[in-house]
């Protein structure tokens, strides 16, 4: 799903329905239960890009595999 709301993909994510990867920061003004995980060492200029998932939860592993294909297609972007 593509949103350019980050009310909605707040609202998504701290439902469970999945993460979302967003850029830029988000502004925390109340504690959520979201985590925003920046993603650091991009092989491309950006701005910062984070993955946002409920917060306090141990990685799956299907979250891990997720992660784990979202790195190698940013890598394959990059070159």
């Amino acid at each position: 799903m593509r949103t350019n709301s980050f009310t909605l993909l707040r609202q998504m994510v701290e439902s469970g329905m999945g993460i979302g990867i967003v850029f830029g920061r988000f502004l925390q003004v109340r504690r959520e239960s979201i985590a925003f995980v920046e993603l650091r060492d991009l092989p491309f200029a950006s701005p910062p890009v984070a993955c946002c998932r409920m917060a306090g939860r141990t990685p799956t592993v299907s979250s891990e595999a997720f992660a784990a294909a979202i790195k190698t297609i940013f890598h394959n972007y990059g070159g």
